[in-house]
């Protein structure tokens, strides 16, 4: 229930170790869609300390990943630094295209990122 909104959810990528999600929701706080009728899914993420402990609430990933056209189908990379998405941003190629974003891998609040 953590994670489910009152409109849509559309699609998820957990990361393998189960303590990260990234869902697909037209939820309150999505980028305004354009044109206005259309879906507009975000891209937002959740956490969690264990896999036996609640997620967090979702927060969206923003106008670094998102955009006012829709982000959906995501997947993530085995090692979780990679997030492949589907959107129908500009500049795609057909009606959908397949995105990418990266981040750095996070280390261990003792140890410098790599």
């Amino acid at each position: 229930p953590e994670l489910s909104s009152p409109l849509q959810d559309a699609g998820m990528a957990i990361r393998r170790d189960g303590l990260e999600l990234i869902l697909a929701s037209n939820r309150a706080g999505s980028i305004p869609p354009d044109p206005p009728t259309a879906i507009g899914f975000d891209l937002w993420l959740a956490t969690r300390a264990s896999t036996s402990s609640p997620w967090s609430t979702p927060v969206n990933l923003g106008p670094g990943v998102n955009t006012a056209s829709g982000e959906s189908r995501v997947s993530l990379s085995f090692d979780g630094t990679t997030l492949y998405i589907n959107s129908d941003r500009p500049g795609s190629v057909g009606n959908v295209g397949l995105w990418v974003s990266t981040r750095r891998r996070l280390a261990p609040p003792d140890k410098p990122n790599d």
